[in-house]
């Protein structure tokens, strides 16, 4: 182990490396910040909250080859992270290909192999950017949540309601919930549950019995794939057929070409991974039509399923008909408390229910979940088209950025993907700087994308960018690639 001081003459080729936001420092979720330290997608769509619901963690390791000098940009937005000055941290260096930082300051730095967290690499950082965030004027989502406002909102509701407590998912709260949102999306059942992992492993189990077949179909970025842990496979036993690419929506042709008989086709509408994109009309029709000619039971992931009528022009019970059995959440684009809705024939509900107390999903009341739910569909609901339209003149600002590019080009939804001509610690330095100068937290995490000394954030359009004006979104970003 080795340190040095300020103005101490290092030869740079013998320094050690720490690697920045990988290996033993800290995995960075979507709002920029470390809330715990398993690297696991936390969200229930069942979404990373590391809200972009991946694994971050892209840190170097082994040996990294020094390059001369780094990126000044990156070293200056390290520098104020800290409120460290130029001689402080006299001699920082950074390799943009292993996302590396080193940083010679009197007590500030250790370096030894292997990788080890350094406190002020990555929990002063932390705090550091959850300070500039909640200073700040968010652009995704709906802005920050404060739990107690929120469940007051929920009290006052449930007052003006005269509500009650569900028992064991029976009352008229939950009942009367359900009831409104099958009739919404056009099917003659529904059950309120704890989470979207638990509404779509049951609906995948019930389809997968009835069959007799224990396989199932998938896009390759579904979030039953990819972000749970594989559960379909370990709690029953099914397997996964993985159906198209997994850069577009899946479609009809696609679907052909499985040749092994399927219990259920599970298809997500939009494709969060993709960047939130969507089939078109005509396309969503023949994959139906497709699936419909077989005996395989088609289910709807529609997790982001509020944020699509916009695009289609239909009416949710236009989109959902076709689907033997649907999944929505309530927590993401309504920004509910958690929970979500299974729908499908009420003979199929009935066999949910049971699965349901199996899964250990059967709570004693659901009552605070459903009745935040209850409270805020139809107010997000009303202001899609809002967001949507926001989103598409989000989308034309940035593109003309130069070193921003957006995807899909128009978005299909109120979200999108947005790549940076910066490597991914690079980009949310230049970040946190913006939020520094100019009060607006631009985007949460960013990861790298597939072209090297580039990254990728998602953005959700919600109240908070209705609340933004044109000028002030550009200025940022033009800062933020400055």
């Amino acid at each position: 182990m080795w340190s040095a001081s300020a103005g101490d003459d290092v030869a740079l080729p013998t320094l050690e490396w720490l690697p920045l936001g990988g290996g033993g420092l800290s995995k960075l979720d979507d709002d920029g910040l470390d809330d715990d330290d398993d690297g696991l997608d936390d969200d229930d769509d069942g979404l990373d909250d590391d809200d972009d619901g991946l694994d971050d963690d892209d840190g170097a390791a082994g040996e990294c080859s020094r390059r001369s000098a780094g990126d000044a940009t990156a070293v200056a937005a390290w520098r104020r992270s800290f409120g460290w000055s130029a001689r402080e941290s006299s001699s920082i260096a950074m390799d943009r290909r292993c996302d590396c930082i080193v940083c010679l300051a009197p007590g500030r730095m250790l370096a030894s192999r292997p990788w080890v967290r350094v406190g002020p690499m990555s929990d002063d950082l932390q705090a550091r950017r959850r300070e500039l965030r909640d200073a700040s004027r968010p652009l995704h989502g709906h802005g920050p949540s404060d739990p107690g406002q929120l469940l007051r909102e929920v009290a006052a509701w449930c007052d003006e309601q005269s509500a009650r407590f569900d028992v064991y998912g029976t009352g008229d709260l939950i009942e009367q919930f359900e009831a409104r949102v099958a009739d919404l999306l056009g099917f003659p059942a529904a059950r309120f549950l704890p989470s979207g992992t638990m509404a779509q492993q049951i609906a995948l189990r019930i389809w997968s019995d009835r069959a007799g077949i224990d396989r199932v179909g998938m896009h390759p970025t579904s979030h039953v794939e990819l972000h749970e842990q594989r559960g379909y496979a370990h709690l029953h036993r099914l397997h996964a057929s993985l159906v198209g690419p997994g850069a577009s929506p899946m479609l009809a042709e696609h679907f052909a070409a499985v040749a092994e008989p399927l219990a259920a086709l599970l298809i997500e509408l939009p494709i969060r991974e993709a960047g939130g994109q969507l089939p078109t009309w005509d396309q969503l029709t023949a994959l139906k039509e497709a699936v419909g000619d077989r005996p395989t039971r088609l289910h709807l992931d529609g997790a982001r399923l509020w944020e699509c009528a916009a695009w289609f022009g239909r009416s949710y019970a236009e989109i959902c008909e076709g689907f033997d059995s649907v999944y929505v959440s309530f927590y993401k684009g309504i920004g509910a408390l958690p929970g979500a809705m299974l729908l499908g024939p009420r003979d199929f509900i009935d066999q949910a229910i049971v699965w349901q107390r199996r899964c250990g999903g059967n709570l004693y009341t659901l009552a605070p979940n459903v009745a935040s739910a209850a409270m805020l569909l139809d107010r997000r609901l009303a202001r899609m088209s809002d967001y949507y339209r926001r989103s598409r003149e989000i989308a034309g600002i940035l593109g003309g950025i130069d070193g921003l590019a957006v995807l899909p080009a128009p978005p299909h939804t109120n979200m999108m993907h947005v790549f940076v001509a910066l490597d991914a610690e690079a980009a949310m330095l230049a970040r946190d700087r913006v939020a520094e100068d100019r009060g607006l937290w631009l985007f949460g995490n960013a990861r790298p994308a597939d072209l090297p000394g580039h990254c990728r954030f998602e953005l959700y359009v919600g109240d908070a960018a209705l609340e933004v004006d044109d000028d002030a979104i550009a200025a940022g970003f033009r800062a933020l690639m400055s």
